[in-house]
């Protein structure tokens, strides 16, 4: 995959065409290096910081492996009910490396964190368990609106979570004395925060508090949770935050606290840049509603991605191929005989068949590849093969000059006449070497058999391999292999004449840029020049 750590993934073409022959969409790709690498940038910029835990809430993506992956890599998880706990542990999790964050009360919920050993989250007094929990982390309230620049964070006069700074430190001093080992502070503001700025003032706020709560208490804060927001790019000429200056100035600060507060660890929970880019949804267009703006009709349903409908969210969209566009490109088969065969060239003639129906035909030259079949015989029937559905194969005869009964009379005359010579070498100087041994196994012969010992039905057999060797068909290479392409700007909007816009004056276009394709044998060749010619005299 094509990635960074602010942008969207991209498949390539040729990997997707082939992988959707099989796959149902609508369905989402996960890219694991994507994954990897964001986890790693994270731990890198933050290295220095006592420990560092960034937290993924799960419900971003409860996806198993998703989670599971993260943990490889040190991260921990975000839960907020009975549900994303149970999923948590199934993943490996367990202790603090688990932030439960309750919105209401539950008790099971309580008791399956307890159990985990998981920490406490609490925006208020209210939602303290019954049973004392091990590890705390208090939020505090974000009184007015926090602003870099002219842009509010929050978007209303007070946070809604957290609790008020005098309630706040009544509840730290109430948990120590009750026997809470292990207290972190921290604040929920974020959402898509792009300022560096942002963090290091949400942890000079929690830093001064800390300050506080040990100056009035002797209690020290064990952690500041910075919570979460750490934006990333999704338009493009946007860039987010990077991870290495928020990290600096973080550690700027915490070198400034007094020494008792100076190991402090730092724990956030910065799911977008973890995996913004490792997520791709694909989906099919079903049909294309006309009109002045026209429709695509995708096969995704809201309820699979909620955020689809969220009225202002962009989107990036990236087409990597249209089903049924015309190109001259390398054919996907069943990798067993071409594999086998790779740099093979044989003049042939190739038909595309749906069973026993012959769909199209090609003629010329063949090429075996790692993955398929290329050459002029391949790509000219390749147009028809990107658009067809269903189980195809490809039949290839590799005798197209000559009758099967013909075929059978050389290979008779052949056995009467070197009787002693290995069945491998029947087809030796009719076919290429390798692709005649190939023939001779393909029809079920002993490559060591004496031709003397071969039946006339064996016979037959190796004829048939040689005048209709199938391929089981899984695909085209994708648009973006292809040789030539069509599937371009209508001819009928351009003057003949001069290839200029009938809509847009000015506007010349030639080439692969219109819908215009032909046969391999240079007249694809013939029309790029001839038609830049005519575009190139700009009306002239």
């Amino acid at each position: 995959m094509q990635t960074n750590l602010n942008a969207q993934c991209v498949l390539p073409s040729k990997t997707l065409a082939r992988f959707l022959k099989t796959a149902v969409t609508p369905l989402f790709l996960y890219d694991e290096k994507s994954l990897v690498q964001a986890a790693q940038a994270l731990f890198r910029a933050f290295s220095d910081c006592n420990g560092f835990l960034p937290r993924f809430a799960i419900r971003m993506n409860p996806n198993p492996t998703v989670l599971q992956i993260l943990r490889s890599c040190g991260c921990g998880v975000l839960c907020r009910s009975l549900a994303e706990l149970e999923l948590a542990a199934r993943c490996g999790f367990h202790g603090r490396k688990i932030a439960y964050e309750p919105s209401i009360r539950s008790a099971e919920a309580e008791k399956a964190a307890h159990t985990l050993g998981a920490v406490f989250v609490l925006d208020g007094a209210e939602l303290l368990p019954e049973a004392m929990p091990e590890a705390v982390i208090l939020l505090l309230r974000q009184q007015g609106q926090l602003r870099f620049g002219a842009k509010p964070v929050t978007g209303v006069p007070a946070s809604y979570a957290g609790m008020e700074r005098e309630a706040l430190l009544r509840t730290a001093e109430c948990l120590r004395a009750g026997g809470v080992g292990w207290l972190g502070l921290g604040m929920r503001l974020g959402e898509l925060c792009m300022d560096e700025d942002f963090y290091p003032a949400i942890f000079a706020q929690l830093a001064a508090l800390a300050q506080t709560l040990y100056e009035k208490t002797g209690a020290a804060a064990d952690a500041i949770d910075l919570g979460g927001g750490f934006g990333v790019s999704y338009r493009p000429g946007f860039s987010g935050p990077e991870p290495d200056a928020c990290a600096k100035a973080i550690l700027t600060q915490i070198q400034a606290l007094p020494e008792a507060l100076r190991g402090l660890s730092l724990q956030m929970s910065p799911g977008r840049f973890l995996a913004a880019a490792c997520g791709t949804l694909v989906t099919r267009v079903r049909a294309v509603k006309p009109g002045p703006a026209p429709l695509a009709v995708l096969d995704v349903d809201p309820a699979q991605c909620p955020r689809l409908v969220k009225s202002g969210a962009y989107h990036p969209v990236y087409v990597p191929y249209a089903a049924g566009r015309r190109t001259l490109v390398q054919l996907l088969t069943a990798p067993e005989y071409p594999r086998a065969l790779k740099g093979v060239r044989a003049d042939c003639r190739i038909s595309l068949q749906r069973g026993e129906e012959t769909l199209c035909e090609g003629r010329g030259e063949l090429q075996f590849t790692e993955t398929g079949v290329s050459g002029p015989a391949a790509f000219d029937i390749s147009r028809r093969a990107a658009s067809e559905d269903g189980k195809l194969t490809l039949s290839i005869d590799f005798l197209r000059d000559y009758p099967r009964e013909r075929v059978l009379e050389l290979l008779r005359a052949r056995r009467a006449a070197l009787p002693d010579l290995p069945a491998e070498e029947l087809l030796t100087g009719m076919l290429h070497n390798r692709l005649g041994r190939m023939m001779i196994k393909y029809a079920g012969i002993g490559a060591q058999a004496p031709l003397r010992l071969l039946e006339d039905e064996e016979l037959e057999r190796v004829a048939d391999a040689c005048r209709n060797f199938r391929l089981a068909l899984l695909g085209t290479e994708g648009f973006d292999c292809a040789q030539v392409t069509a599937g371009g700007i209508k001819t009928g909007g351009f003057d003949p004449e001069t290839l200029e816009s009938w809509f847009m004056p000015r506007l010349f276009v030639c080439g692969e840029l219109l819908d215009v394709d032909g046969d391999c044998g240079g007249y694809n060749l013939q029309w790029a020049w001839a038609s830049g010619r005519l575009a190139g005299r700009l009306g002239k």
